[in-house]
């Protein structure tokens, strides 16, 4: 007996956003994580602003591309691990302010309570953290206002790129 043929890899799910101005029936062309480009019909009954899901053929990564995403997976937990360490000092110093504010505060109620208070200066707030963003790269055929999906650390992202950018431009996500 023959074999068969061999079974096929799964299909990529992905959840897409009917983007401004695109209607059913309208093409598009959606960025998927990797770079890579999907051109897709929208489907009937579906307008701005609602969502639906395409199945993408499941394509095993290259050993390059291997290779790239455990350098993206390994430079994202340096850079994590740097601004953690980052957020440990600033929190360090914002509870070593607070306490300081706390002894002034008794000193000064103290002080109060025998009628030689003097006026304390206020401590600012400690900083915000720094937000946390993903370098992406705007994937050949796509444009302003097309969408593409973002893979981070949190999950992938739909973004629309951004009015000025190009085939290859580094956005900010």
């Amino acid at each position: 007996m023959a074999p068969g043929p061999a079974p096929r890899q799964a299909d990529d799910l992905f959840e897409v956003t009917v983007p401004p101005g695109v209607r059913a029936g309208d093409a598009m062309t959606v960025g998927l994580p990797g770079g890579k480009v999907h051109k897709i019909v929208v489907p009937p009954g579906l307008g701005p602003g609602l969502h639906f899901q395409i199945a993408v053929p499941h394509v095993e990564p290259t050993a390059l591309e291997k290779v790239a995403q455990a350098a993206k997976v390994a430079a994202t937990a340096v850079q994590k691990k740097a601004k953690d360490e980052a957020w440990e000092a600033k929190a360090k110093a914002a509870t070593k302010s607070v306490l300081g504010a706390g002894s002034n505060f008794i000193s000064g109620f103290k002080q109060g309570l025998k009628g030689d208070a003097q006026p304390s200066q206020a401590q600012p707030p400690p900083a915000a953290p720094d937000p946390q963003y993903v370098i992406a790269v705007v994937p050949a055929g796509l444009y302003p206002g097309s969408q593409m999906l973002v893979a981070t650390p949190s999950g992938t992202l739909q973004v629309v790129v951004p009015p000025g950018a190009q085939p290859g431009s580094e956005v900010h996500v």
